[in-house]
């Protein structure tokens, strides 16, 4: 990886001035700069395009070189570091897509269960009803049957063989004690 320098610090190691690596910087030096905190830095490795005596032998290409495989080399890097956290990403999605599925199953049985037992209190609640429609009718048979006036039957005498009396006989039935006697409308209001 390389070193960056601030343009003053680089400009003391390059052995010029700052206006000088200013000049530069949109020239020769536009490939070894970069911007951090929003402070200008240049490559250490560009030092040596000012000073081509102290390069050791290299030249102007080969530092170009040597720069561009560092700025790869970072790069395969950042790529690296970007694939494990997709791969890292996806094994979390993976885990709440599990997560999600398994509360949806609990849910669903849940939501089962309770239909079954809302069904089951429908279908009660449902012959509850009908018993007191059954219990309602017979009540109100007993309600009649006691309010109702009792009536004394007569035994109807058994057809003879007289032939004169050949018309079927019908039971008589006489008259309660509850019922009022019936009569005008000035008796029932005097009492007479």
């Amino acid at each position: 990886m390389s070193d960056f320098l601030t343009v003053s610090d680089f400009a003391e190691a390059a052995g010029v001035s700052k206006q000088a690596v200013y000049k530069r910087m949109t020239g020769d030096l536009a490939p070894y700069c970069k911007t951090e905190g929003g402070r200008r830095l240049i490559d250490l490795v560009a030092v040596e395009l000012f000073n081509p005596k102290n390069n050791r032998g290299t030249t102007g290409p080969q530092v170009e070189q040597r720069l561009i495989a560092d700025q790869l080399q970072e790069k395969d890097e950042m790529i690296e570091r970007q694939r494990e956290e997709i791969q890292g990403l996806k094994a979390q999605i993976a885990d709440l897509q599990g997560h999600v599925i398994e509360q949806s199953r609990t849910l669903a049985d849940a939501l089962t269960n309770q239909t079954a037992a809302l069904s089951d209190m429908l279908d009660k609640q449902t012959t509850l009803q009908e018993n007191f429609q059954i219990l309602l009718g017979q009540h109100q048979k007993i309600l009649e049957g006691l309010s109702a006036p009792r009536e004394e039957s007569v035994p109807v005498e058994q057809p003879t063989d007289n032939p004169e009396t050949t018309s079927p006989r019908v039971e008589q039935q006489k008259p309660t004690v509850d019922q009022p006697k019936k009569g005008g409308f000035f008796a029932r209001l005097l009492g007479r």
